[in-house]
């Protein structure tokens, strides 16, 4: 992407606070904001959330999902919610249950954010990383529940500029409607 993904402006807000917006606003108090990369940049961002510190950053997205799997994990909780950053757009889907991976789906395309029951904690932190958090959801496919969603910021991310401006008009599209 050649920036920061996670300080982009989406909607004039940095997209990691409107990712933490959109968690708060679904009554979800507990929120990490799995730091690393220029963590300088990302804390002064991150109010109502707290700060996990990935040390093996370098070793890529997956080492990252690891250590805020790990934190949640110590704390007991039932399941998690997990997205990257540069998924501005979300929102959560209402569930009536944290037994099942929920994966959120806008026209049976995948998206975020992704719940992870507790059940697979400790399959997640000794995973070996092959294929990421994909290739361990795929062992797990008898627990996948997809939820269709209307919210075309599900499967909206910041991987490309052309990306980046498709969400940012999405974004704008969507403040100009309400």
């Amino acid at each position: 992407m050649g920036a920061f993904k996670a300080t982009l402006p989406v909607g004039g807000v940095p997209a990691v606070t409107r990712v933490i917006n959109v968690f708060t606003n679904a009554g979800i108090s507990d929120i990490a904001v799995i730091s690393g990369y220029k963590r300088e940049l990302l804390v002064e961002h991150i109010q109502g959330a707290t700060e996990v510190y990935n040390a093996n950053f370098s070793d890529g997205m997956f080492s990252s999902v690891q250590t805020g799997i790990a934190h949640f994990a110590e704390r007991g909780f039932d399941a998690v919610w997990l997205t990257p950053a540069d998924c501005a757009l979300i929102s959560v889907p209402k569930i009536n249950s944290t037994d099942n991976i929920i994966i959120p789906t806008y026209l049976g395309v995948d998206g975020h954010p992704v719940l992870l029951p507790n059940r697979l904690f400790p399959d997640i932190i000794c995973y070996g990383g092959f294929g990421g958090l994909r290739g361990l959801i795929e062992q797990f496919r008898e627990f996948i529940v997809y939820t269709e969603t209307h919210n075309t910021g599900t499967v909206l991310d910041m991987d490309t500029p052309d990306d980046y401006d498709a969400l940012k008009r999405y974004a704008e599209s969507q403040s100009s409607s309400v």
